[in-house]
């Protein structure tokens, strides 16, 4: 070969492996602008959806917040209405003692005049249980005009009378059931008809 082509073909050689290098760098650069152009898509794409998750995470924060003040709400209101039933209980039980101690009151005034009239008539009758039905016994006063020589014994009958005919009534407003409730009716009738012959005298 000639000795004046080889340094053409050196120099041949020497631009082919400068384009090579070129070409790799530029295949390297362009690899290189791929990959980043992806990055920053995918890049876009994660902070698009951070942005939605972020818009979702408001939305669901302000919708608790709303949960939080319609449950105090709720919360206020039924601490009022136990308030109130409380309330409303105190004054059920205020009225029950009172309604109690009325029952009470009216009993003991009820068996005091039973003492009572036990005490003006035979104790023993009043006591022991009926065997039959005990009929008054009526006596037949002469249709006279009678004369009354003395005013305050026939006011003290009539009391006694008005009072038993209330004590008969109350009596007859319970139920008429039970040994002592006859017993009690036996009395109160046994004694009216004794206060009635001591009127009719």
């Amino acid at each position: 070969m000639d000795d004046s082509l080889k340094p053409t073909i050196e120099k041949i050689k020497l631009q082919e492996h400068d384009n090579e290098v070129r070409l790799k760098e530029k295949r390297d650069l362009n690899s290189a602008m791929l990959s980043l152009n992806r990055a920053i898509r995918d890049t876009a794409l994660t902070i698009e959806n951070l942005t939605k998750e972020h818009q979702a995470l408001i939305t669901a924060t302000d919708k608790l917040e709303h949960e939080v003040i319609l449950e105090k709400i709720r919360q206020d209101a039924l601490a009022a209405q136990v308030n109130d039933c409380r309330r409303e209980l105190e004054e059920l039980q205020k009225t029950s003692v009172e309604g109690l101690s009325s029952v009470w009151e009216r009993r003991s005034h009820f068996f005091e005049a039973v003492q009572q009239i036990s005490d003006k008539c035979d104790v023993w009758a009043l006591l022991i249980r009926p065997t039959c039905e005990i009929k008054p016994n009526v006596m037949h006063v002469p249709k006279m005009e009678q004369i009354v020589k003395d005013d305050s014994k026939l006011k003290d009958a009539i009391e006694r009378k008005d009072k038993a005919i209330a004590m008969r009534n109350f009596l007859l407003s319970e139920p008429d059931v039970g040994e002592e409730f006859v017993r009690t009716r036996n009395a109160l009738q046994y004694s009216l008809e004794i206060m009635a012959s001591d009127q009719a005298e």
